[in-house]
């Protein structure tokens, strides 16, 4: 035999039949049910339809309308929160980012403040620079014509005491000359070298420079005077430190006033403990230096008009 089923207010009608003798439904929506079915004999007569009684399913919790309502209130809940979070976080997040951004704005202003500030050093140097080669050139190629002057005459001169007048003024063009170079090798050096710190006696670096002195002009007739203690040690950069105090007092013996009785230069030093730190003071009683110069002193190849023959212009610019 063979079935046909029918569950009304599910389906709309019998389906295909079939020998099947179970039907099975699932899922089914909360409502109310019939279940009809139907046979057929070998010889295709079919029998009447067997149906059963009236069948409710339950509809779910979930489906009724109460919990649709108050799905829909946790919907709306839960999205107002979701959004008040969104914007609490959005909020946060702009706020660290206008932190990131103004820690930012004022790097790159202080960034280019120092750039501007390397631009202005660097346009001040290629202008040092430049003044530099020209006064330099022109510093260096004086002496060697004058020698070369010198040498010039030399030969032509017969008296060999005209002849040693003249080696004379060439030693002072050489000396000229290599205190010069003297001084391009120390502003090299003061430009390029890191700052060192050397542990020395203070008096032996005096001394030191006092013996390369010896030699210079009217250098016997000047008394040094030292005021500080003969074992004072310092903590500095040894080779500058020469270079600083020897330029300083080299000033002093060749712009000194030996026309008095008791030309002197004193070196003065005077410790502070507490600072761990030292002043150090060259002194004189020479002819000193005219107000109207005392800004311009420190300047690349400043001379004064009374000394500008003499010097490289570099030593208190290195200074």
């Amino acid at each position: 035999m063979e079935y046909t089923y029918y569950l009304e207010g599910y389906e709309d009608d019998f389906g295909p039949w079939t020998d099947d003798v179970k039907k099975q439904y699932t899922n089914l929506e909360g409502g109310e049910y019939v279940f009809h079915v139907k046979a057929r004999l070998p010889n295709d007569q079919e029998t009447s339809v067997a149906s059963s009684s009236l069948i409710s399913v339950p509809v779910p919790w979930y489906n009724q309308p109460v919990y649709y309502a108050i799905g829909l209130v946790l919907l709306i809940i839960t999205i107002y929160t979701l959004f008040r979070y969104r914007t609490y976080r959005l909020r946060e997040l702009n706020k660290r980012l206008e932190k990131i951004i103004n820690s930012r704005t004022q790097e790159l202003l202080e960034q280019r403040e120092q750039l501007r500030e390397a631009n202005d050093e660097l346009t001040l140097t290629n202008k040092e620079l430049d003044n530099f080669v020209y006064r330099s050139s022109h510093d260096l190629i004086a002496p060697l014509k004058s020698i070369k002057g010198l040498i010039g005459l030399a030969k032509r001169e017969t008296s060999e005491k005209d002849q040693l007048d003249y080696l004379g003024m060439m030693n002072m063009s050489v000396v000229k000359l290599e205190e010069f170079i003297k001084s391009i090798m120390e502003y090299s050096v003061n430009s390029n070298r890191e700052v060192r710190k050397d542990s020395m006696v203070f008096d032996e670096l005096i001394e030191s420079i006092k013996k390369d002195l010896r030699y210079f002009d009217n250098a016997e007739k000047v008394t040094l005077i030292k005021n500080y203690p003969p074992d004072l040690k310092l903590l500095s950069d040894k080779n500058r430190l020469m270079i600083i105090l020897s330029n300083l007092i080299t000033n002093c013996i060749k712009y000194h006033n030996y026309r008095q009785d008791n030309p002197v230069i004193e070196v003065n030093v005077e410790t502070d403990v507490s600072s761990n730190t030292v002043d150090i003071e060259i002194r004189d009683n020479g002819t000193g230096i005219d107000s109207q110069h005392l800004d311009k002193v420190f300047d690349m190849f400043f001379r004064a008009a009374e000394s500008k023959n003499q010097g490289s212009g570099l030593g208190l610019y290195i200074v």
